[in-house]
């Protein structure tokens, strides 16, 4: 289900993340200006924050192979789902249609599946503050 989700939310977030930078790109209003911030955005994915954005990228797909992390991984898409639509929305306010929404359903799926798996997970986590919360008389009872 996390796969599923992530698989999901994955379009809108290049989508939000595409316009962002072309809404930055083309920013400046000269040629100049455009050739400019477009190598910069380029040089920039190519370098060391291109590397850090795809390792961070792995991680959150990392986390959705634990059960025990998986509801921290949820969350986190559940954030970058609604602060992509808002992005979009945002952006795109001046030319969408009430028909164009339907671009944003599959991120609501997605959304809808990343809160199903925090809730599903957090009896998880609410044993885990338990088995925390009870070793203060037996600290070496702790296990994670």
């Amino acid at each position: 289900m996390y796969l599923a989700a992530l698989l999901l939310a994955l379009p809108q977030v290049l989508l939000c993340t595409a316009f962002a930078l072309l809404e930055h790109i083309t920013s400046g209003g000269t040629l100049g200006s455009f050739i400019a911030r477009a190598f910069a955005v380029l040089f920039a994915l190519l370098s060391w924050k291109g590397l850090v954005l795809f390792l961070t990228f792995v991680a959150l797909v990392a986390l959705g192979f634990s059960s025990r992390f998986r509801w921290i991984g949820a969350a986190i898409w559940s954030v970058l789902i609604v602060a992509s639509a808002a992005i979009l929305v945002w952006i795109l306010a001046k030319h969408l249609s009430p028909s164009d929404i339907v671009l944003l359903l599959p991120g609501v799926l997605a959304l809808a599946l990343s809160i199903r798996l925090i809730v599903l997970d957090r009896p998880a986590w609410a044993e885990l503050t338990k088995k925390v919360s009870t070793s203060h008389k037996n600290p070496a009872s702790v296990s994670f």
